[in-house]
Order: C-alpha cells, then structure tokens, then sequence
C-alpha cells in the first residue's frame, strides 16, 4: 500500500511540476530528432491538451482586451526544416465563428508575433508547426502547437487599446452581429448609445446627429442640449457650423459639409474619426494627462498634444495643418510617421505616401475661421512648443523670444501691414525688454500694401522670404556686419533701390532674385569686382557706397 501511496505522489508532484512549468507559458515538443521550442505571453494558460504521439500540443489561454500576446516558436532539427505559422482572431466564440479580423501565415525557422487583442475579439487562434520532413506510414508528422484563447471581457489596464479603425468595427456595425444583443445586454459592454459627455458649445445653421450603425434617415437635428452618445455621427450641412466641447479649454469645430463620428469607448475621447470635411481643434496641453488626442482619417491618424491644428478629410486625401504647438501624422498604409512644426502641413494619399508642404499661417488660419488671437494666446499660454519659442505681439507687431534678451520679428503669427512699417530696436513684453535681432523667414511676405520699411540698427539677420512678394519700394538696411540670406527680398516687383549701409555685410548674391523693377543696389565692403556689375536675378547695378 505504501508503494502504490509514493507512486501517487509521485504522479501527484509530476503533475505540479508539469504544471509549474506550463505556467511559464512555454515548452517544447521533440520528435524523431527535431524540436520545436515554444513561448506565450500576454495571456494566461489555464490549461493543457494531451501531446499526442509526441507531436502535437494544445494550450487553452485567457487573454484581455487591450493586451498584446505574444508567440514565438524555433524548429530545429533534419534538414534545417522552417516553422509555418498562422494567427487567427475572430470576434466569434470560437475559430469558425463570427468574423475573422487578421489571419497571417508566416514560414521561418524562427516565429514571432505580436497581436494587440480588439475590443470587439472574443476568440484568438494562435497555431504553428515546424515540418520535421520525416514520415510514418507515408505521411509527414510535423511538430504543432496550437494556442487556442478566450477573450475575457473588460480592457487591460497595463496599457492603450490599438484601435485599426478599418479591421476592427470597433462601433460593433459590421455583419448584425450583435443586431440580436438588447440594449441591456450589450451596452454596458460596447458603450454604444451612453453619455460621452460631449456637448455642443455652438451651433450655426443646419447640424445633424445620428448613431454609427444607423442609416441617414436617422438624422435628428442637433440641440444645446442634444446629448452625444459613444459612436455618435455629427454632420454639418451647407454654410452650417458646430463648436463641439471635448473637455476643459478643448474645443473642435466642424466647418461646413463635415461629418465626425465620435469614438466608441468609455474614457476614451481621445480618438476621434473623420469621415470628411474640415475641422480644427484648439487643444488644451494639459487634456489626456500622458496621453494625447488621436484624429483618424481615411489614410492617416495624427497625435496631438497642447496643439492648434486643421484637418481636411476628402475620402482620397487625409490632410493635417499645423497651426501651433506639435502634432505627428501617421500613414495608414505605410505606418511611417513624420512630425510637424508650426507651419507646416501633410497630404496623405492613397498610396499611403505623405507629403509635407509650407504654409502661410495667417492665411489658413482665415480659411479655417480660426481667430490669429487664439494662435497668439497658444504660445503665451504655452511658454514653448517643440521648437518652437515663445511668441507675443506688440504694437502690430509678432515676435519671437530667443534668447533671454532677444527677439525677431517673426513670420509665424503674421498681421497684414500696411503703407510705412516700423521696426523697433527694442520691445517690451511682460515687465522684460528684448532687443530686435532679427526678422525671420516670412515675416512680411506677401504684404502687397506694405510700401516702406524701418530697419533699426540693432538687426543683424534678415532670413530668406522675409520680405518675399512684398510692396516695398525702397529699403535701407543700416546694421553693421548684418547677415542678408537668399531670397531675402525675393520678387518683390516694385522695389527700386536697396542700400546696405552698414559695415562688412554678409549679402547673398541671390537676395534680390526676382526684384524686376530694381534699378541699383548700394553697398558697402565687399569686393571691389563686384561693383558695376549686375545684381543676380535682376536689372540693377552694384554701386559702392561711399
């Protein structure tokens, strides 16, 4: 008796040890002089299936909503043999139910993948084999671990939820699959018809709400006190306005002809689709502490944070404009991400390939209808943004702080200058006087009615396009050893004459390019060759000034 008592302990102790083991989520299987050696992370095995005949193996695992599992295998063996590898989630209870979001199929010796569990998933797959080429009876007996997981509802609290927009209906619209569920069943779960908390802050002319995975004819017009539910559409029609309140100090305006749909989960507003048209978002810096505000289109997503920014969506073309602060722009397509400074836009085609262009921010700003004093009071309110310094106005006049006791006119928040412009040698902003240094690239570009302007002696640097397409007729720049770049003073078609007065100039040859009407150039130390020649790009003579 006492012997048959050890031997079921011993099985007993076998079968903790084996379970010991399989709680580190990995093994290996061996057979005919090959191994397979195996891993799983991100889920939890609750239980194992019999090896059969050595080659086969089955995990039952439970894995949560927002974790990523993870599985790796490597063969080894006859013929250096490759693993085949296949991945399947489903938002069904199990592999042949309901519909199939992603399924791969890889072939190298060594496997791992990674898949971010949806929200919407209730049954993973993961399966791979490594081919041992050998043969019983004819047939191949390959290696094979099959990893078969339930979806245990409720998201992972260890880290964000990957939402792909396109796979994973994250609205719950695709296929009537849950068409059967009560609103009691399944709301609780899919948040579907709860309280965002979002509200209308303004409205102008016709606005229109209705749910995801409702029809058109579903449109009720929108309210002050229309409450907006998770997977809400919001629709503005012809010469139509919506001012939406995201949360504190956030506000997103719909301009005309755009339709939104607001994001589908409890606490997380910070995603939301655009299904086209025009918006812009003023966007608090302290809002998503850690975390940032998400605008999906049809070929890109873009993260923002204590940001200005406009998008465009066609259903073609996904396009981003930064107006201030720091956004990032992410081909769908391509997963290539490029980040923008002020300024700056993206286009997103359908080829996935993003393209960034300059841009005049004045002038989107008043295609956007966004105010220049909220761009303004961005930087004030912000101190800096990426590389971006702080900038203020003063007199009519935008500048930005670069050092402790420096500024330059800068083009970033540019007014519309008329007739005689003065620029001051210094300028005083909250209880602190900087001196002027400098007046940036696109300071007064584009100024058509600006005719004249005053340069103290305190600039040293004129950077290229500051005065591009500008009215000037004539100009005097008098600091010493002052830096012109360029196309400084590129195509500005009605300046006659341009005197660099001051000493040891560091005038690019190509500054006046495109000045057609220019008639001379007045400067002093440079090359003596260099006087009585033609200026580069224009008429006008080099003369020396004496």
């Amino acid at each position: 008796m006492e012997k048959i008592y050890r031997l079921i302990w011993f099985f007993v102790l076998l079968t903790v040890a084996a379970t010991a083991a399989w709680a580190q989520n990995s093994g290996k299987l061996e057979y005919n002089g090959c191994k397979m050696t195996y891993s799983v992370s991100g889920g939890t095995i609750v239980r194992q299936g019999d090896s059969h005949a050595g080659v086969q193996r089955t995990l039952t695992c439970e894995v949560k909503t927002g974790n990523t599992i993870t599985f790796t295998c490597t063969g080894t063996g006859v013929n250096n043999r490759k693993c085949h590898f296949k991945m399947v989630a489903t938002t069904g209870k199990s592999e042949n139910e309901g519909v199939v979001l992603e399924s791969k199929k890889i072939n190298e010796q060594t496997v791992t993948y990674s898949y971010t569990i949806p929200r919407n998933a209730r049954y993973v797959r993961l399966q791979a084999t490594y081919d041992t080429n050998s043969s019983r009876e004819g047939r191949s007996k390959p290696l094979s671990i099959a990893v078969n997981c339930s979806v245990v509802e409720g998201a992972s609290t260890t880290g964000p939820v990957t939402v792909r927009e396109e796979d994973d209906d994250p609205c719950g619209c695709k296929g009537g699959l849950f068409s059967e569920r009560s609103l009691k069943d399944w709301s609780p779960k899919y948040n579907r018809y709860k309280d965002c908390n979002v509200r209308f802050k303004d409205i102008t002319g016709d606005v229109a709400v209705r749910p995801e995975c409702e029809d058109d004819d579903s449109y009720v017009g929108a309210e002050f006190e229309t409450v907006l539910h998770y997977c809400d559409r919001i629709k503005t029609e012809d010469d139509s306005e919506a001012i939406l309140g995201l949360a504190d100090k956030t506000s997103l305006t719909m301009l005309s002809n755009t339709i939104l749909r607001l994001p589908p989960y409890e606490g997380e507003i910070s995603n939301v689709k655009m299904v086209m048209g025009i918006i812009w978002i003023n966007m608090n810096k302290s809002m998503f502490k850690g975390g940032e505000l998400r605008l999906h289109g049809t070929q890109a997503v873009s993260g923002i944070r204590g940001t200005i920014v406009a998008m465009e969506e066609t259903g073609k073309e996904t396009k981003f404009w930064l107006l201030a602060g720091k956004v990032d722009v992410t081909s769908k397509k391509t997963g290539k991400k490029v980040v923008l400074q002020a300024g700056q836009m993206t286009i997103t085609g359908k080829d996935g390939q993003t393209k960034i262009q300059k841009f005049n921010i004045e002038q989107a700003a008043k295609k956007f209808k966004i105010p220049m004093d909220e761009i303004r009071n961005h930087y004030s309110d912000t101190g800096s943004t990426g590389n971006t310094s702080v900038l203020f106005t003063a007199d009519k006049l935008n500048y930005k702080v670069l050092t402790a006791t420096t500024v330059e006119v800068t083009g970033e928040l540019r007014g519309t200058y008329k007739g005689s412009v003065k620029i001051p040698a210094q300028v005083k902003h909250q209880g602190k006087t900087y001196q002027v240094v400098g007046i940036g690239s696109n300071a007064f570009a584009n100024q058509s009615q600006m005719t004249s302007i005053t340069i103290p002696t305190s600039v040293r640097s004129i950077a290229g396009d500051a005065f591009a397409n500008s009215g000037l007729t004539s100009v005097t720049v008098p600091g010493d050893k002052v830096s012109i770049a360029a196309n400084a003073f590129r195509n500005c078609k009605k300046l006659l004459t341009a005197t660099v007065s001051g000493k040891n100039p560091q005038c690019q040859g190509d500054a006046f390019t495109g000045c057609s009407s220019m008639k001379e150039l007045r400067i002093r130390d440079i090359k003596e060759s260099n006087y009585g020649k033609t200026l580069p790009g224009t008429t006008a003579v080099i003369k020396k000034l004496q």
